[in-house]
């Protein structure tokens, strides 16, 4: 197998080699993993598919560590003043 290629291996849920992007699973055209595994094999296995992908991504966050700071989730200036104008604040 050559690296050129861009070939996946996952053998017991475990990715061996190849990288997993979006246009590998399936982002938005129809020669997606997810895609192809639907029309080919059913809904079944690809809910099985998907399953174990994300399992694998939980694997691979957990092992490789993940963060996430007060600043990476508090809106901006911005976003709050337009957030403003379009909710409105609960009356009782």
């Amino acid at each position: 197998m050559c690296v050129k290629d861009g070939y996946v291996c996952i053998q017991n849920s475990e990715l061996i080699c190849g990288q997993l992007g979006k246009g590998v699973l399936g982002g938005g055209n129809k020669a997606g993993l997810f895609y192809v595994l639907n029309s080919e094999y059913g809904a079944k296995c690809t809910a099985e598919a998907m399953n174990r992908v994300a399992k694998l991504s939980a694997r691979w966050l957990g092992t490789r560590g993940f963060s996430i700071g007060i600043d990476d989730v508090t809106p901006g200036a911005r976003l709050a003043s337009e957030k403003g104008k379009v909710v409105r604040p609960a009356r009782y």
